[in-house]
């Protein structure tokens, strides 16, 4: 492994900058690094840190095209200023084509399409690793903004130093340094950067917590406001990690494979991981996630009764069976109710609900050995020559009665107590016998033509690529 030498002649700041990113990232994953410039004072002195410390470095620089021109003026001024460097660079666009999305704000669409623009080039010119000019500010900033909208642990752990980005990494060396260091240095090694005229806009919540707020807070509470802030995310960031590590192994005794979550071990368990499990079932469902939601479905899973439903979102919705929750697309649900019929030749075959049927004639069989040949998807059945064979779904007053029970029961029952899903009832396929339910394809057939003598003709059906 190529190890990187830490440079001899460097400021203290970009000692310390280079000391971030070996501890954070190691040595061997150092050695070309991409980094986020906007022109502002915190990124163009992030980018003369670099150039003291041993490694290949490009800048890129996303024009969101706003501030009436200014956005431009920006990007020319970080792309002259790479080339007097030596630098390469890469300037991309990034348009709004979300006006008016009520889902998010403008901030968050041009966030999200600056960091794909990073991991697009980062991808196509192989840089390991994005670097942000984040600093203590901005952690001390988001913090405090969170805090106020009513955060949990992670969200109050602020800004992460290192990230994924798809299969690269985004790094944060200037957590640890302030706006006034930042300044100090500028001003030392005469850095040149432009003013965002947007950051005073107090229109912005961030500017006003930036502008009014911590500066109040400083002045009249605790002048070391921004280090607490810092350190409080410092420290949940540590405890998230241990208890997400104890999380995630209890995690795999509680889902299945099908994004269930199994009731038991989910009620049983602390309130602290069914909250973490309810987000990340939200999160994996594209389900905005806020207290009030996580702690709705933390109570529907523990004390909901078996069949009740929970909708998420227009696209999504929880059902509960008596030991699992089952997520259901809301179209499903809408689906209108399934009442065909198809005949069933005998023998012959037959597509049904996705599914195809299959009789055939069989050689006499004995109780016993119907008993040992019977599978879920296949059973065999004792009726007169002249049966009539249909298939069908449930309907309103079906009634079965299942072999080996004495008397019959609502097929509503029934299913309920097997514990079938409430959004598959509908579309369950059932094999009827002259008016009668004979079979519940996948579960249990009926007494009424079980195979009693091998004296009486049989057949037998079987369903082909059956979801049972």
């Amino acid at each position: 492994m190529h190890r990187v030498k830490p440079p001899e002649k460097a400021s203290p700041l970009a000692r310390r900058v280079f000391e971030n990113i070996q501890t954070w990232l190691g040595p061997s994953e150092t050695e070309h690094l991409l980094v986020a410039v906007s022109g502002g004072l915190d990124s163009m002195v992030l980018l003369h840190l670099l150039r003291e410390c041993p490694w290949r470095i490009a800048v890129i620089h996303v024009d969101h095209h706003t501030r009436d021109g200014e956005s431009a003026k920006d990007a020319a001024f970080v792309a002259a200023r790479a080339k007097a460097l030596g630098i390469p660079c890469h300037l991309t666009d990034w348009m709004d084509e979300a006006h008016g999305d009520a889902g998010s704000s403008f901030e968050m669409r041009a966030r999200a399409g600056r960091y794909g623009l990073f991991e697009a080039i980062a991808e196509k010119q192989r840089y390991t690793v994005v670097l942000t000019a984040h600093h203590a500010d901005d952690q001390a900033e988001t913090v405090l903004m969170r805090l106020l909208k009513g955060a949990g642990p992670e969200g109050l752990a602020g800004i992460p130093n290192v990230r994924p980005l798809g299969k690269k990494t985004v790094l944060r060396p200037l957590l640890d340094t302030t706006r006034a260091e930042l300044r100090a240095y500028a001003m030392e090694h005469e850095v040149a950067w432009r003013e965002d005229a947007s950051n005073e806009d107090n229109s912005f919540l961030r500017n006003r917590i930036r502008n009014e707020l911590l500066p109040q807070l400083r002045s009249e509470y605790n002048p070391n406001l921004d280090q607490a802030l810092c350190r409080l995310a410092s420290l949940l960031h540590g405890e998230n990690g241990v208890v997400h590590s104890y999380w995630e192994q209890w995690h795999h005794k509680s889902f299945d494979q099908r994004r269930g979550i199994m009731r038991y071990p989910f009620s049983a368990e602390c309130v602290a991981y069914q909250r973490r499990s309810v987000q990340a079932l939200l999160q994996d469902l594209k389900v905005p996630v806020s207290f009030e939601q996580v702690e709705a479905v933390r109570h529907f899973i523990s004390f909901g009764d078996a069949g009740a439903r929970k909708s998420l979102n227009e696209v999504w919705t929880l059902e509960l069976s008596h030991d699992q929750v089952h997520t259901v697309e809301n179209e499903e649900l809408a689906a209108s109710f399934d009442a065909r019929e198809v005949e069933l030749p005998l023998p012959g075959i037959v597509e049904f609900l996705g599914r195809r049927f299959v009789t055939r004639v069989i050689p006499s069989m004995s109780p016993e050995d119907a008993k040992d040949y019977c599978t879920p998807a296949r059973q065999v059945f004792e009726a007169p020559a002249a049966s009539t064979l249909l298939l069908r779904t449930r309907r309103d007053g079906d009634v079965f009665r299942p072999l080996g029970m004495t008397g019959s029961l609502k097929l509503k029952k029934y299913l309920s107590e097997a514990d079938v899903p409430r959004h598959t009832r509908d579309t369950q396929p059932l094999v009827i016998i002259n008016g009668t339910i004979a079979w519940i394809t996948g579960h249990a057939a009926s007494a009424d033509f079980a195979v009693t003598s091998a004296k009486h003709p049989h057949f037998e059906i079987e369903v082909i690529d059956a979801a049972i």
